[in-house]
């Protein structure tokens, strides 16, 4: 089960780097429109809504857990969640 978890921090830890770089600059080099983008980063919020689920909020730091719920975790665009990630 340990493992299975950590396999599965490490997919979230995936999602929220991608999410970090597409925030970051990735959404201007595709040429995104407002609406394309914020349809994307929903997507990034409803896979770490579901990794979230699978790990188990307890499992994750209370920032990073509330950051996914509300969103703020998908629009991050320093990668500042995912260090959380690494930390815990």
């Amino acid at each position: 089960m340990a493992d299975e978890i950590s396999d599965l921090k490490k997919e979230l830890i995936d999602v929220l780097d991608i999410a970090a770089m597409y925030n970051d600059k990735g959404y201007v080099w595709s040429g995104h429109s407002p609406e394309r983008r914020a349809e994307i980063v929903a997507g990034y919020q409803v896979s770490m809504l579901s990794l979230m689920g699978q790990i188990g909020a307890d499992a994750l730091a209370p920032e990073l857990a509330q950051a996914i719920v509300s969103g703020a975790a998908a629009w991050d665009d320093l990668g500042y969640f995912s260090r959380l990630v690494r930390r815990s």
